[in-house]
């Protein structure tokens, strides 16, 4: 595996195009996420945030366009606030849930009631977190100092989800390109490069036929099919995106897709079980331990039995370290890799005569979509 994309710019037929260059190096990545699982386990996972920053602003610099580079201008103190403004707007939530299981544990109709409206409101907030959350990144993300930046509600965002969604449901999930659709062209025609809005001319109608074949073939080929429609649907949404004379391509193989998310897991796997090999080998006790912790008359061999907890305790803190590096150098480094060299922007486009954005950015970070755990890194 080599560490540096180097794909020459290709010349397809409609005038000059150019590839994204993704220049990550393995070693460096490794480092990062080593440094970062570390510092959050020592903080109790308050660095993470500032851990994600690192990660990103390494990763966003490492994609160039016509030699230059994004950059990155997020900061980890901006994510920290925004996750406690997200955990005290979620907190009375939360608390008024417990306070009703407990107070009214006998009403079934009302618990009934109340877990309907939990789940309509979380489905709700799921999509307003991604839409802040892409905004947010949109807004620190540059290029040769102009930024991106994002319009629209992220209310509206989360009804036009729930509606087109239960549509989707009532339909068996027949009805998903014209969901994946509708949500597409309002991120798109709400997305913004400089003083330069994009614009997005898809049809649900021609993604129709792949994914009829995707769910027939569900089944048969393990929930493959799904991950080739996914990146079909993916080409097909950059192929009808535009900005300004600029159009763009991609060419992601769903194989690819399926081969590093397969390693990935693989390595987990593997992972799993070199560490309970060596815990079955140098902590011999530990299995006697966990069989007397259910027997009140064994108190005082589980007692004599601390070393090998102390031992699995640090196994544990092993594996989420380690985890941390095989996600970004496994993982994130790869699917970057395949991402850049896969698109190519067709077309002229005079950058010199892009303005900077006049929108308003967001003080805070994506503390929603963190606390509501769709934030990925």
């Amino acid at each position: 595996m080599t560490d540096m994309a180097t794909t020459a710019p290709r010349e397809p037929a409609g005038g000059p195009a150019e590839v994204l260059q993704y220049a990550g190096r393995v070693g460096a990545l490794a480092g990062i996420a080593l440094t970062n699982s570390l510092l959050t386990l020592a903080t109790l996972g308050i660095y993470r945030f500032w851990g994600k920053t690192r990660l990103r602003r390494y990763l966003w610099s490492r994609i160039t366009f016509q030699g230059d580079s994004l950059e990155y201008s997020g900061t980890g103190m901006e994510l920290f606030i925004g996750f406690i403004v997200a955990l005290a707007i979620l907190a009375p939530l939360i608390g008024a849930s417990v306070a009703i299981d407990i107070y009214y544990a006998a009403n079934l109709t009302l618990l009934a009631v109340k877990g309907i409206l939990q789940a309509l409101i979380i489905l709700y907030l799921i999509p307003i977190a991604i839409y802040r959350m892409r905004r947010y990144r949109l807004t620190r993300t540059q290029w040769r100092g102009i930024r991106g930046g994002q319009t629209g509600s992220s209310f509206k965002y989360g009804l036009l989800y729930l509606g087109w969604g239960f549509l989707n449901l009532l339909t068996l999930f027949i009805f998903n390109p014209y969901f994946s659709i509708k949500l597409q062209r309002f991120r798109i025609e709400n997305t913004w490069f400089g003083d330069r809005r994009l614009d997005f001319d898809g049809k649900a109608s021609e993604l129709m036929k792949p994914w009829l074949i995707a769910l027939l073939l569900w089944i048969p080929t393990l929930g493959f099919s799904y991950v080739w429609y996914r990146v079909r649907e993916f080409r097909y949404f950059v192929s009808k995106t535009r900005y300004g004379s600029l159009s763009f391509e991609s060419e992601l193989s769903a194989v690819s897709v399926i081969l590093i998310s397969l390693g990935f897991y693989v390595s987990l796997v593997v992972l799993i079980g070199l560490l309970g090999a060596l815990v079955s080998v140098f902590v011999p006790g530990l299995w006697t331990m966990f069989a007397s912790m259910g027997d009140p008359n064994n108190a005082e061999m589980v007692l004599q039995e601390t070393a090998p907890a102390i031992a699995f305790l640090v196994m544990m803190v092993v594996y989420m370290v380690l985890v941390g590096v095989l996600q970004v150098v496994i993982l994130i480094h790869p699917l970057f890799r395949v991402l850049c060299r896969s698109l190519t922007v067709k077309g002229e486009e005079d950058f010199s005569g892009i303005g900077q954005s006049r929108q308003e950015t967001p003080s805070r970070g994506e503390g929603l979509a963190d606390a509501l755990d769709v934030g990925a890194f």
